[in-house]
């Protein structure tokens, strides 16, 4: 493959990774270090492989930290685990409403967890959805984060390399 079309193609990967990262759908970070992993594959010599390691440690510590952050808002803010499991069921719902479904799925389906199965004050349902939207919009924001960081390691060791001469 000549090199020019795989910079096209990876590059393209990279994009729709990076848009995937504000659409639910796409898979993000995946998608850019799939792209990355591919440019690896067929020019061994253009990236480093402590880069790539690099890449796969950032990539899931994020997914990790992403999952973690609406359950930990929703914690943090007082959630019961009727809350939690209505934060989740909140969060699928909010997959087909695209960035404010993602946030008001969770909050929602929180305060409907708290107050119909946790009978919770409606305070306190108030204030786990609360947390569970904050913890899933820090999640969020997470992703869009580590997806910059993962363009920025790639794309920064590429052009090095480029610069530089292969290794």
């Amino acid at each position: 493959m000549p090199e020019w079309l795989l910079f096209a193609l990876v590059a393209l990967l990279m994009l729709v990774g990076l848009v995937g990262s504000f659409i639910p759908g796409l898979p993000g970070t995946p998608l850019i270090l799939g792209a990355a992993l591919l440019h690896k594959w067929l020019a061994p010599l253009s990236v480093p492989w402590w880069v790539v390691i690099l890449m796969v440690a950032v990539a899931a510590l994020g997914q990790i930290l992403e999952i973690c952050a609406g359950v930990l808002g929703a914690k943090w803010f007082g959630a019961s685990r009727w809350g939690l499991i209505g934060a989740g069921v909140g969060l699928l719902g909010g997959l087909f409403f695209s960035i404010p479904g993602l946030i008001l799925g969770p909050l929602i389906g929180a305060v409907i967890g708290e107050l119909a199965l946790g009978r919770r004050e409606p305070a306190d349902a108030a204030r786990a959805g609360l947390g569970a939207g904050l913890g899933f919009a820090a999640g969020l924001a997470l992703k869009v984060f580590v997806s910059l960081v993962l363009l920025v390691l790639f794309w920064g060791a590429y052009l090095l390399t480029v610069f530089r001469g292969a290794p």
